[in-house]
């Protein structure tokens, strides 16, 4: 049985950590930025904690430079190469699981388009799964998709057998009363694959004001989440996307929604917390 955890955005419960969109940037040709991650990278070390990264190519992060650079294969694959094991080897040793490339795929299950893809063809994720492995062998080396099931068919279909894929994420982005009736068969499909499986964003809203009856829904909809991955041997995680109601990307994103994750923005622990640790036994 693969060991299980679950983190709630920076609180760690079970022993794993994950900073939300500390994305790595490709911010220049000769230097690739990385942030400030040294204090959060250093307390994870201190503390023993599971420290899972997002994440070295996504295509809504690229600058312009790149995107726009009208660079032939071989030079954006060795710009690819070189990101990533400049990213990967900087914490080598230091972290559980990176994501490596985060949805390269629709929501219809289709390739995304954007300059990797358009110009290298799928092989980009092989290109970029390599580069991450040959960086650091004992990172565990994920891919964050959307929740469907089709794109297990994509992942199938367009990669070789031989790739370094440990896994697969699995978005998990809910509304209160609305969960999917396929949670269990969805994590079936990516792990009969042959690859663990996690969900790596999860947070669940609803329309504000907030109510005890949403409240209640929404703590039933976190344990149904939980108790999903908990009934597949190969499912090893959830993650939420933030811990805290204060700092959600929500609200900002879809008007009128909110209160979304497991903690209040007064830090206090809501409903949804209860459900998470019924669950978990």
């Amino acid at each position: 049985m693969t060991s299980r955890c679950l983190s709630l955005g920076s609180v760690t419960v079970l022993g794993e950590s994950a900073d939300l969109n500390r994305d790595v940037a490709l911010s220049c040709r000769t230097a690739v930025s990385l942030w400030n991650d040294d204090g959060g990278e250093t307390e994870s070390r201190r503390r023993k904690k599971t420290e899972t990264c997002p994440n070295c190519v996504w295509y809504n992060q690229l600058p312009s430079w790149v995107s726009s650079g009208g660079f032939d294969s071989a030079t954006l694959t060795q710009i690819l190469q070189d990101h990533v094991t400049t990213v990967v080897s900087y914490f080598k040793g230091q972290i559980y699981s990176w994501d490596v490339v985060n949805e390269p795929f629709n929501d219809d299950g289709t390739p995304r388009s954007f300059v990797f893809p358009d110009i290298l063809g799928q092989s980009y994720i092989d290109i970029a799964l390599q580069a991450a492995r040959a960086a650091d062998p004992s990172a565990k080396l994920y891919d964050p998709v959307p929740k469907l099931p089709r794109c297990s068919l994509s992942y199938k279909t367009s990669n070789p057998e031989n790739i370094p894929l440990d896994g697969i994420g699995l978005q998990g982005h809910f509304i209160v009363g609305e969960l999917p009736s396929d949670l269990q068969s969805t994590l079936e499909a990516f792990t009969a694959l042959g690859v663990e499986v996690a969900y790596t964003e999860v947070d669940i809203r609803m329309t504000l004001p907030e109510t005890d009856a949403l409240l209640e829904q929404q703590q039933k909809d976190y344990q149904t989440v939980v108790a999903a991955c908990m009934a597949v041997e190969n499912c090893v995680g959830v993650t939420t996307w933030g811990f805290t109601d204060k700092y959600s990307w929500i609200p900002t994103t879809f008007s009128g929604q909110g209160d979304a994750l497991p903690w209040d923005e007064n830090f206090q622990t809501k409903p949804a917390y209860d459900g998470i640790v019924a669950a978990l036994g």
